[in-house]
């Protein structure tokens, strides 16, 4: 049975439903999305506001053929299937994603990490998204949201490839300060946690 990283690969997104009946819990057959080019991240939100979970999913494309990749968003059903994907041009050769609110309006916004750094691209609330607008300039590639200083905004913490952190607090409408470099003695990388109960 192919892993969900072959099927990533291979420009589709496979998903599995877990079935619990009578003490015990199976996954039912994966369904399989056609996506852009080369698939590498994915993220979870609600960009139509109807109430169902959608997904956004990084298509780092091919840069020896001149594929850029960009953003597909398949729209949640509300019974695990999706809708069929919209491929979006987004950034070059995104690698990374993530979804929140980050201008307050109640919509899902998205962050990605691209080969010119981190971006923006603000929800419509349609399941459709605003130009990307860069944010930090090249070099970083990773990052993680969070309120970090307890202001009611969302920031960004941001790493590049050397390990150097910065944060960039939110304005609460979309933008940022400029990045603080935050001094670390080993270098910096992000370990998510999350409770799920």
């Amino acid at each position: 049975m192919p892993s969900a990283k072959k099927f990533l690969a291979s420009g589709l997104l496979a998903i599995s439903l877990l079935s619990v009946a009578h003490g015990s819990a199976k996954f039912k057959a994966a369904v399989s999305y056609a996506v852009g080019t080369k698939p590498s991240a994915a993220a979870v939100g609600d960009f139509n506001g109807d109430g169902k979970p959608d997904i956004v999913v990084i298509n780092s494309g091919d840069a020896s053929v001149g594929d850029n990749g960009g953003l597909s968003i398949l729209l949640g059903n509300g019974d695990g299937t999706l809708k069929s994907a919209a491929n979006v041009s987004a950034g070059t050769n995104p690698l990374a994603v993530a979804v929140a609110d980050f201008n307050g309006d109640g919509r899902a916004d998205l962050v990605l990490a691209d080969s010119s750094g981190i971006g923006m691209l603000l929800g419509n609330g349609d399941g459709t998204f605003d130009t990307l607008t860069h944010i930090a300039s090249t070099g970083f590639s990773a990052f993680v949201t969070g309120d970090f200083n307890r202001d009611g905004r969302l920031d960004l913490a941001i790493v590049d490839a050397s390990g150097s952190l910065a944060v960039l607090l939110g304005n609460g409408d979309g933008t940022f300060q400029g990045p603080t470099r935050v001094v670390t003695s080993n270098g910096a990388f992000f370990h998510c946690r999350r409770r799920f109960q």
